[in-house]
């Protein structure tokens, strides 16, 4: 039976309560992509249950500080574990 005037939920996206793990992963890593402080880096993103873990170099506090504010900031993530490490480059 089909009801009239109900609109189907739509899918599941990083913006909703119970975005899965993967799209967190994907918006964070699209994030970091589009931030020309992070990008040129090779950096990890894992998530599970909302929670993110960074991994990976930088070669700044302002890189690695900037990588946490972006991840922080997509939608879904409810917990940040910054293992990334800031190595100078000589």
């Amino acid at each position: 039976m089909v009801s009239g005037g109900v609109n189907a939920p739509s899918p599941s996206r990083a913006s909703s309560p119970g975005a899965s793990d993967s799209s967190i992963t994907d918006a964070v890593e699209e994030n970091f992509a589009a931030d020309a402080s992070v990008n040129s880096f090779m950096l990890g993103v894992r998530s599970n249950s909302g929670k993110v873990t960074l991994t990976g170099t930088v070669d700044s506090y302002v890189a690695y500080e900037q990588a946490e504010r972006i991840a922080i900031r997509t939608p879904g993530v409810k917990a940040i574990e910054n293992r990334i490490k800031v190595e100078a480059v000589h």
